[in-house]
């Protein structure tokens, strides 16, 4: 299948609502999918993303510090009473980003962008078992879930309907963001 293919089946699964998980072959098809995954979206998105030692190496992270992702995350939140969630180990890497800067000095949105420090005896954990795929999820369904340095032999992938991995993936993000919540600006990074 070409990239134009691709891309033009990516957009027909998100127009259908379709339960067909997609692998994404490359950043370019990752960061299409990712903006319409927030396109198609009305109400909140969960992002995990995870840095190493060095608060480097979120290949999720990297698809979203670009300014088509910055003009439809503002876009989304300012079309809709949502918001954007976002868990990872490296907190203060995230607040210092683009990303985090242009959507918070926008008045009407800015607290609407959460970042919070993900729980530390869940971040050991999957350090433990080597778990470095990170996603993105919606309340429509949609997860975007895997590998974003296109390096290991799982490739990220996109499903506009996956109820059961959706749900999965919710209750482990509210598990790993449910301690220290109020404290996510104070958090060890």
């Amino acid at each position: 299948m070409t990239e134009n293919e691709l891309v033009g089946f990516i957009k027909k699964s998100q127009r259908e609502h379709s339960d067909s998980g997609i692998l994404l072959p490359d950043k370019p098809t990752a960061k299409i999918a990712l903006n319409l995954l927030l396109n198609s979206s009305s109400s909140d998105i969960k992002m995990l993303l995870l840095f190493d030692e060095n608060g480097k190496n979120s290949s999720l992270f990297e698809l979203i510090e670009n300014d088509i992702f910055i003009k439809n995350t503002i876009d989304f939140l300012n079309d809709s009473n949502a918001d954007f969630l976002i868990v990872s180990n490296k907190v203060k890497t995230i607040r210092k980003s683009i990303f985090f800067k242009v959507v918070s000095d926008q008045v009407d949105i800015k607290n609407r962008l959460k970042v919070r420090a993900i729980n530390e005896y869940i971040n050991n954990d999957m350090k433990s078992k080597g778990l470095t795929n990170e996603f993105v999820i919606s309340s429509t369904n949609a997860v975007l879930f895997g590998d974003f340095s296109f390096k290991s032999d799982f490739e990220p992938y996109l499903n506009f309907n996956d109820k059961s991995f959706n749900q999965t993936l919710c209750r482990f993000f509210d598990i790993a963001s449910s301690f220290d919540y109020e404290t996510s600006s104070k958090a060890k990074v």
